[in-house]
C-alpha cells in the first residue's frame, strides 16, 4: 500500500511538471533544427512570447572543456547585450535571441539551448544545429596510347563534401556509351567529410563530341545537379589531294608529285607508291608544308619513267577505317612525224613521201624553213643534219624552222636530214634542198639630194648636196635647172655656181660614193627646181633627182605697245623680218622726247630679223600715237604707228548699303558709314573699281596705316570682329600713275544695339506718319469751316502751331518752313507746313 501511493505521488508530479513545460514552449518560439553550410552564415532563430518580464537571456552550448556545464555565447543581461563567441552577432532584444551565426568549423554541429530568465522562473528550450560542407570540384584530362590506340582520361573530383557527393557523366546529354569506361573512388575523413573522384576514359578517334560534362549532385551546391563542362581533343579527318605537273631544269624535265593532307587533326600520315620500286632510288622527296594539321609532301623523279602508268598516294589517319587512296595516271606521249610547213618552198613534181623537196634560189635572204612536228608531247628538240654532218656555215635550226641567216649560196644544196625527240619519242624527216644559180644584174645607184642655207657678208646661200653610192664604176653628177637638161639652164648654173665636186670614195664591199655641192646666192634661184643628173653603166638612161628651193617671202614689219613684267616701264616694239640686212629702223617720237632705245638683230633661215625696242614711263606717252620709220636698201621707207591706250580710274565704290557721312570742308570727301555685326566671322566689305584700266592693285588700310587682309574685291574680317575692327579705312585703288580711293567708317554693334535701331526707326516713323495724319486733318477741317470767324480761326490753328513747333527742331523753326495766317476773313492759308523727317538707318553686313 506504501509503495503504491508513492507511485501514484511520482506520476501526479511528473504530469504536473509535463504540463508546466507545455506551458513554458507555448511563451517560446524556436527552429529545432537547423542546416548550416561551413564557411556561411546562418540565423539561429528564438523569441519570447509571454507576458512576464526578462531579466536575462542568452544562447548556450555545452562546453567541450568541462563536462555538464553551459558555455553562454551571446545574449541579455542587465539590459546589455553581449558576444562572447567572434562567431555570433549580438541578439536585437532581450525578448528576441534571434543571431547571425558564422559556421566557421565542422564542430559548430551540435545542441544549443535558449534560455529567458524572469524574475520567477527560467524558460529554455533547445534546437540542432547540422553542419554541411560544400565540396571542391576539380578535373583534369590526361593523354596515353596504348597499342598504338590514342585514349583521353577525365578525372572529376568532388573534394571535403559533407555528405559525399554523387558524380556521373554526360556526353552531349546522354551517358557514356560503350566505346568509353567509368571508374569510381571514393575516401571518407574523420571530419565527417569525404571525397569522391570519378574517371572517364575513351579512345579519342571514337569521340566525335570536343567536350564531356561531369554532373555532381550536393545538397550544398547553388544548382542541387551542377554541370562541369571539359573540353577534350577530338580527330579530324584531313581533305586528301594528289597533283601532278611538268618542270624543266638545268634541261632536264622531271615530273613532280604533290600529296597533300590538309585540315586533318592529329596530322596524317603519307606514302607515294611507284609502279617500278626499283626505280625509288630516283626519287627526290621534299616537304612542301608541314603545319599542324597540314602535311603536303611533294616528290620528283625523271619524266621518261612511269610514262602511261598509275602514281599513288596513301594516307594514314586515325579517322580512317583504312587507307586512303589517291592516284593520278601519268599520260602518255607519241610522236608521229615531222613535215613541210612551207608549202611554196616545195617541189611539186616530187611524188616521193620519204623525202620534201625544197627549192631555194641563190642570193634569197631571210630563208625560213618551216617544221611541223605531229604528236601530243608537251615539248620538244629538233636537230639537222647535212648529209649526215653537221650543218654549214650560217644554217641553224631556230625553234622549229631550219634557217638560212645570209644570202643563200650553191653550197647550201644538198640532202638535209631534221629530227624531232621528246625522249624516247623521235620522228624525222629528210628535205632535199636545189638551189637555182641567179644571174646577176648591176644594182642602181643609190641618189639622195638635200639642201641647206649659210650666211656670208650680210648675204643668204643656198648649198645643195648630191650623193650617189653604187657598184664600181664610179658615177659621173652633173646639174641643171628644171626638170629637162637644157643649154640655157645649164650656162646660168656655170656663171653662178661654185660646185665642188668630191673624190670617190671606195668601200670594202665594192661600192662607191661620189659627192657634188653647189652653193649659189638663194635670192637668184629661189623657188626654182634644182635637178641632180647622174649617169651611170647600171642605168639605161640618166637617173634625176631634183629639189625644190624655197621662194623668199615678203618683208613682214610690225609695231606694237606691251607692258614689261617687273617692271614701272611699257615698251614699245618695232619689228622687220626680211631676205636680207640693209634695212634701218628708227623711231619717231613725239615733242622730241628721249629714251632708253635698244636694238637687236639675228637670222631666222635665210631671212633676218631686225628688233627695235622703246622703254617708257606709261604717263609720258599715254594716249599718244608712236611711229615707227622703217627704210630698206632700195631707199624705200615706211610708216608704221601704234597708238599707246589712255586709262583712267573713276572712282572705287563700296557694294555693301552704307550711310554716307561728309566732311565739313567738301562732298568729295565722303566718307561711307556701314556696320558690322560683333563677334560673327568672316564679313566682308565688297569694293568694286570703275574705269578703263585692266587691271589694278587693291590695298586697304587703317587710320593708323595698318594693312588689311584682302580677298580679292573685298576687304576681309576673317576672325570674329570685336570693337577694336571699329575705325576709318582707306581702300586705294592704283594702276601706274593712276589712283583713286575711298573712306569706310566701319562701326561695330551687337544684337542688342541692332534691335533698339530697329526700335527708334519704327518710332520714328510712327511718329512722323501720325504728325502728318494730324495735319492734314486740321487743314481739312479748315477748308471745311470757312464760314467761321478769323479770330475762331486763329484759335483753332493755335493749339497746331504750337504743336508744330514744339516738334521741329531749331533749325526747322529757322529755316523757311512756316504757317501764314491771312489778315481777312474767308481767305485760305497761303503756305502749308513743311516737314523734313530724316530717318538714319544703318546697314549691317
Amino acid at each position: 500500500m506504501g509503495c503504491s501511493g508513492l507511485l501514484i505521488l511520482g506520476f501526479v508530479l511528473n504530469v504536473s511538471q509535463c504540463l508546466d513545460m507545455l506551458d513554458m514552449e507555448e511563451d517560446m518560439e524556436i527552429d529545432h533544427n537547423v542546416t548550416g553550410i561551413l564557411g556561411e552564415d546562418v540565423f539561429l532563430r528564438c523569441q519570447y512570447l509571454g507576458q512576464n518580464d526578462i531579466t536575462d537571456a542568452s544562447w548556450k552550448r555545452p562546453d567541450s572543456r568541462m563536462k555538464r556545464s553551459m558555455k553562454k555565447l551571446t545574449g541579455y543581461k542587465n539590459n546589455k547585450a553581449f558576444s562572447k563567441d567572434s562567431d555570433f552577432s549580438a541578439p536585437a532584444s532581450p525578448t528576441n535571441l534571434t543571431v547571425k551565426m558564422r559556421v566557421s568549423t565542422l564542430e559548430a554541429q551540435g545542441e544549443y539551448t535558449c534560455v529567458f530568465a524572469t524574475d520567477e522562473e527560467e524558460i529554455t528550450n533547445s534546437m540542432f544545429l547540422t553542419v554541411l560542407a560544400r565540396p571542391d570540384i576539380h578535373t583534369v584530362v590526361t593523354e596515353n596510347t596504348d597499342n598504338a590506340t590514342h585514349y583521353q582520361s577525365v578525372t572529376c573530383s568532388a573534394t571535403n563534401g559533407k555528405p559525399m557527393a554523387l558524380i556521373r557523366w554526360e556526353i552531349n546529354g546522354s551517358p557514356p556509351t560503350n566505346n568509353s569506361s567509368v571508374g569510381m573512388r571514393n575516401t571518407s575523413y574523420t571530419n565527417g567529410t569525404a571525397t569522391m573522384t570519378s574517371i572517364l576514359r575513351f579512345p579519342t578517334h571514337l569521340q566525335d563530341q570536343d567536350r564531356v560534362t561531369c554532373v555532381v549532385q550536393h545538397p550544398t551546391l547553388p544548382d542541387p545537379t551542377t554541370h562541369v563542362t571539359v573540353r577534350v581533343e577530338t580527330f579530324v579527318a584531313p581533305n586528301v589531294t594528289i597533283e601532278t605537273y611538268l618542270v624543266l631544269e638545268d634541261g632536264e624535265e622531271f615530273w613532280v608529285v604533290t600529296c597533300g593532307a590538309a585540315g586533318g587533326r592529329p596530322r596524317a600520315d603519307i606514302t607515294l607508291v611507284l609502279p617500278d620500286q626499283e626505280a625509288s632510288s630516283m626519287l627526290k622527296k621534299e616537304v612542301v608544308m608541314d603545319a599542324a594539321d597540314t602535311l603536303v609532301r611533294s616528290y620528283r623523279f625523271p619524266a621518261e619513267l612511269h610514262e602511261g602508268k598509275n602514281i599513288t598516294c596513301l594516307f594514314d589517319h586515325p579517322k580512317f577505317p583504312h587507307r586512303a587512296l589517291r592516284t593520278v595516271t601519268l599520260p602518255a606521249f607519241y610522236l608521229s612525224a615531222v613535215r613541210l610547213l612551207n608549202p611554196g618552198l616545195a617541189d611539186s613534181s616530187n611524188e616521193s613521201q620519204a623525202v620534201e623537196s625544197v627549192v631555194l634560189e641563190e642570193g634569197q635572204s631571210n630563208t625560213t624553213i618551216g617544221l611541223e612536228v605531229i604528236g601530243d608531247v608537251p615539248r620538244y628538240s629538233i636537230v639537222c643534219t647535212k648529209e649526215e654532218q653537221s650543218l654549214p656555215e650560217g644554217v641553224a635550226v631556230i625553234g622549229s624552222a631550219l634557217t638560212l641567216q645570209g644570202p643563200v649560196e650553191l653550197y647550201h644544196a644538198g640532202l638535209y636530214e631534221c629530227e624531232a625527240s621528246y625522249h624516247s619519242h623521235r620522228a624525222s624527216v629528210q628535205l632535199d634542198i636545189t638551189v637555182n644559180p641567179q644571174v646577176k644584174q648591176p644594182a642602181p645607184p643609190n641618189i639622195t639630194i638635200q639642201s641647206s642655207s649659210e650666211w656670208e657678208k650680210d648675204v643668204a646661200y643656198t648649198l645643195v648636196q648630191c650623193t650617189v653610192d653604187s657598184v664600181g664604176p664610179a658615177a659621173t653628177i652633173s646639174w641643171s635647172l628644171g626638170d629637162r637638161d637644157s643649154d640655157n639652164s645649164t650656162s646660168q648654173l656655170t656663171e653662178v655656181q661654185e660646185q665642188v665636186q668630191g673624190q670617190p670614195e671606195l668601200h670594202a664591199n665594192g661600192s662607191v660614193t661620189v659627192r657634188s655641192m653647189l652653193r649659189f646666192p638663194t635670192s637668184m634661184f629661189s623657188g626654182q627646181n634644182v635637178t641632180c643628173v647622174v649617169h651611170h653603166l647600171g642605168l639605161e638612161r640618166p637617173e634625176r633627182r631634183g629639189i625644190l628651193l624655197c621662194g623668199l617671202e615678203s618683208p613682214v614689219m610690225r609695231v606694237f605697245v606691251a607692258r614689261q613684267r617687273g617692271s614701272p616701264l611699257w615698251l614699245a616694239v618695232c619689228e622687220y623680218r626680211g631676205d636680207r640686212l640693209g634695212s634701218h629702223l628708227s623711231w619717231v617720237l613725239p615733242d622730241n622726247t628721249t629714251g632708253h632705245i635698244s636694238f637687236r638683230s639675228g637670222y631666222e633661215g635665210v631671212r633676218v630679223l631686225i628688233n627695235l625696242t622703246y622703254e617708257f614711263p606709261l604717263a609720258r606717252h599715254e594716249g599718244q600715237n608712236l611711229i615707227c620709220l622703217i627704210q630698206n636698201h632700195h631707199g624705200l621707207k615706211e610708216r608704221r604707228t601704234v597708238h599707246v591706250p589712255r586709262y583712267y580710274i573713276s572712282s572705287v565704290r563700296v557694294l555693301n548699303q552704307t550711310t554716307p557721312l561728309y566732311k565739313p570742308y567738301g562732298d568729295e570727301f565722303v566718307i561711307h558709314r556701314m556696320s558690322l555685326k560683333e563677334n560673327f566671322h568672316n564679313q566682308r566689305i565688297l569694293l568694286k573699281v570703275y574705269g578703263s584700266v585692266p587691271t589694278y592693285s587693291l590695298t586697304c588700310h587703317r587710320n593708323d596705316g595698318t594693312l588689311v587682309q584682302m580677298d580679292g574685291r573685298a576687304l576681309l574680317f576673317q576672325s570674329e570682329v570685336t570693337k577694336r575692327e571699329a575705325g576709318l579705312y582707306t581702300c586705294h585703288a592704283s594702276f601706274y600713275h593712276h589712283q583713286a580711293s575711298v573712306l569706310i567708317q566701319v562701326e561695330v554693334t551687337s544684337e542688342d544695339q541692332q534691335l533698339m535701331i530697329v526700335f527708334i526707326v519704327c518710332f520714328s516713323s510712327a511718329a512722323a506718319i501720325t504728325i502728318l495724319l494730324i495735319v492734314t486733318l486740321c487743314v481739312f477741317c479748315k477748308i471745311n469751316g470757312g464760314d467761321r470767324p478769323a479770330s475762331k480761326k486763329r484759335e483753332s490753328l493755335a493749339p497746331l502751331t504750337s504743336l508744330t513747333q514744339e516738334l521741329c527742331s531749331p533749325e526747322l523753326r529757322k529755316g523757311k518752313a512756316a504757317v501764314t495766317v491771312p489778315g481777312g476773313g474767308g481767305q485760305e492759308y497761303n503756305q502749308l507746313l513743311s516737314y523734313s523727317i530724316v530717318i538714319d538707318a544703318r546697314s549691317t553686313v
